[in-house]
């Protein structure tokens, strides 16, 4: 049992360039459903943008292991010629991110995605390009360089030595494209519900507290432009959240959805504590939270050290702790939060483990 309780869990979100052809998603999703090991916690196919995004969680040696074979099976079935050059993916296997979930640092993540992108990229003979990039909530210059080449400019470009992928033997097919390789922490959807039916209000609220920021305006209220016609915005709260404000009109209320890229900055108390404070200067009440889909177990342990009497609470068995912060979030509210299932840690340790 101590085993099991000191596991390391991984993560990886796989995007592939396939999100119009059902069948072979289906096909590809239940060969990775079916490994031993292995999670599924997300698939969502982009039609419109032709690629779908996989997200998997698991032991270190199962998630490499999968992860190589989605890729060759992304190689056998998927022709990346065929897809549109503008759009978002670069390959058959167009990229994998992967995520510390238990146990692990963010540095840990980085040294097994680099030794992913070399291994891979020496089986396949294909160029694989890693980046640090999605770990600091934004693409880097490199990457979004090579995602705005044709495929001609892209192929000229390794070929002359000005990209170069990692790995020694490697040859590029334009059937397979190229693979990206990156790290970032686990992504948490929060969804926020406020007693307001103004969207104006809520809209506010939304772009300051998020990435966004709120836009600039004068005495008259209208947006101030700067010399490129482009509305000006204070810079948000938390850069390391995106936000979307809702309009949920039957319901006499208001949402906003919070894409948290970064669980420690803030965490999820410390959200709740500034969203509260701008709210309150609009004169409006938060009703309460939801947390859409899986979390990790270390994302909140990182919120309910910021809880009232934390030092308390903190010496209570687990179970106890993880209500401590649902009752603080009110995330029963809208919907109940079930830490059986949705935290992804119990998935592979038991629920009762501290």
């Amino acid at each position: 049992m101590e085993n099991r309780k000191n596991e390391k869990i991984l993560g990886a979100a796989i995007k592939i360039a396939e999100g119009q052809d059902a069948k072979l998603i289906d096909s590809v999703a239940k060969q990775i459903e079916t490994r031993q090991g292995i999670k599924l916690l997300d698939l969502r196919r982009r039609p419109e943008a032709h690629y779908t995004t996989i997200k998997i969680a698991g032991k270190i040696d199962n998630i490499l292991e999968t992860l190589f074979m989605t890729g060759e099976l992304a190689f056998n079935l998927i022709d990346f010629t065929q897809y549109p050059a503008e759009g978002k993916s670069v390959g058959s296997f167009s990229s994998v991110v992967f995520i510390p979930i238990r146990h692990m640092t963010i540095s840990e993540c980085a040294v097994i995605a680099q030794s992913f992108a070399k291994d891979f990229s020496e089986k396949f003979r294909h160029p694989v390009f890693f980046f640090e990039g999605p770990a600091k909530h934004k693409k880097s210059e490199h990457e979004k360089m090579i995602q705005g080449l044709s495929r001609e400019e892209l192929i000229s470009r390794i070929q002359q030595g000005e990209l170069k992928p990692w790995g020694k033997n490697f040859s590029y097919n334009p059937e397979r494209g190229v693979t990206f390789a990156g790290i970032r922490k686990f992504i948490i959807t929060l969804i926020a519900y406020l007693d307001t039916t103004n969207f104006e209000i809520t809209q506010e609220i939304s772009d300051e507290i998020g990435s966004r920021g709120r836009i600039i305006r004068d005495r008259e209220g209208n947006p101030l432009k700067d010399d490129n016609g482009n509305v000006k915005r204070e810079e948000g709260r938390f850069h390391s959240i995106d936000t979307m404000a809702v309009n949920v009109g039957e319901e006499k209320l208001t949402q906003i959805i919070f894409s948290i890229k970064d669980y420690d900055n803030p965490n999820l108390v410390q959200l709740y504590k500034t969203l509260q404070n701008i709210a309150d200067s609009f004169w409006v009440e938060i009703l309460g939270y939801m947390i859409v889909g899986y979390v990790s177990l270390e994302s909140l342990r990182s919120s309910i050290s910021s809880l009232p009497r934390s030092e308390e609470i903190q010496k209570l068995p687990l179970a106890k702790q993880l209500e401590a912060l649902r009752k603080f979030l009110n995330l029963d509210a809208f919907g109940e939060f079930s830490p059986q299932w949705q935290i992804i840690d119990f998935a592979f340790i038991p629920f009762a483990s501290p």
